[in-house]
């Protein structure tokens, strides 16, 4: 919100000094040269391997599913922390999670569309969001005699859980705090996510797409894609007006201790 205006963020104003800190960055050598081209999962290995020391993603892969990914010993240490604009800004942008994730139809031409449904059912239910996360029970995991979750080896390792069906990621319903997912949090990602919550940008939300984006939201999005691609890599100081946008949707950022 500009002025009182619902302005897209991309022609929103603060593009252009987003971008030209990127190319100081880059020009410094203080970020991966090969950030706008690397593909995501060699992204990761990066941060797996020990090749980079501060990452930008959420809390839910770097401090949970990813723990046994890490090859250094001792394993390292990740603090959470968010970035500020040069006006004080920063943080998340609010999330809205009625309007969040895919959404699930059952097709009009469906053959049995009763059975399908069914199906949703139990999907979005409590046993199915377990077998989708975690596994089938006494096979991939337990409950112990105390009523508390433990893995059961091999399958503690997210890796051999991920290649045997689990972390389905289902995304037929946001269960908020009461997904399986959620209560296995540790404290540093419980905590890292809770930071999101309370440092959200104040900004405007409307449900549904805007006709300018409906009518120009490829064009946009390509103009965007090229200037983030290219205008951060280039060797020379940048100086020239581009599209500009005050905020970009960050997670708090892991750093290693």
């Amino acid at each position: 919100m500009i002025d009182g205006k619902l302005t897209p963020w991309l022609l929103a104003p603060g593009y252009l000094d987003a971008v030209k800190f990127l190319n100081q960055l880059y020009r410094q050598g203080l970020i991966d040269p090969e950030f706008a081209t690397v593909p995501t999962l060699q992204s990761f290995e990066k941060l797996w391997n020990g090749k980079v020391g501060a990452y930008n993603f959420n809390a839910d892969g770097t401090t949970q599913n990813w723990l046994t990914r890490y090859v250094e010993e001792p394993k390292p240490v990740f603090a959470y922390t968010y970035l500020k604009g040069p006006n004080g800004q920063g943080g998340h942008v609010r999330p809205v999670m009625e309007d969040s994730g895919a959404y699930t139809v059952i097709s009009s031409t469906a053959k049995n569309p009763e059975a399908a449904m069914q199906a949703l059912d139990y999907l979005v239910s409590v046993e199915g969001d377990r077998l989708t996360w975690a596994g089938v029970e006494n096979v991939h995991y337990k409950w112990n005699a105390s009523g508390q979750f433990e893995w059961i080896p091999p399958f503690d390792d997210a890796v051999k859980l991920r290649d045997a069906g689990g972390y389905m990621y289902s995304v037929i319903i946001n269960r908020g705090s009461q997904g399986l997912r959620e209560q296995l949090y540790n404290d540093i990602t419980r905590e890292a996510r809770q930071m999101v919550l309370d440092r959200t940008l104040e900004d405007a939300y409307i449900f549904g797409l805007p006709e300018v984006q409906k009518e120009r939201g490829t064009i946009l999005d390509d103009m965007e894609k090229d200037s983030s691609a290219r205008s951060p890599l280039r060797r020379a100081a940048i100086s020239t007006p581009c599209m500009r946008s005050s905020r970009r949707n960050i997670w708090p950022r892991a750093a290693r201790n």
